[in-house]
């Protein structure tokens, strides 16, 4: 099975710019079995640096896609668009909040 094929990972985001950096590390470290997998944040409307660190991972990270939501739509709406927007596009869907 190849994971990159069938696995989308969306992460769900809002002002914590640091646990997010962590938890990009982890998900994009040279022995992570799903770093090359499609990688999709979902920024709502963070204002503390999040856009400038994602367009940062960006440059090495081409799988990487930045969607930042107009205003904060609250958490529960974002993870909601996370399944609403994604979930059809592969077999399995990974939703992580920026802190897992």
């Amino acid at each position: 099975m190849n994971v990159n094929e069938k696995l989308e990972i969306v992460l769900i985001t809002y002002n914590r710019r640091e646990y997010l950096k962590t938890t990009l590390d982890e998900i994009l470290a040279d022995n992570s079995p799903v770093k090359t997998c499609d990688i999709t944040i979902l920024n709502n409307a963070s204002d503390d640096g999040t856009s400038e660190l994602v367009e940062e991972y960006k440059i090495s990270h081409p799988n990487l896609k930045h969607i930042i939501n107009p205003k904060n739509i609250g958490g529960c709406a974002n993870i909601a668009k996370a399944y609403s927007e994604f979930s059809s596009r592969k077999e399995y869907i990974w939703v992580l909040c920026d802190n897992d």
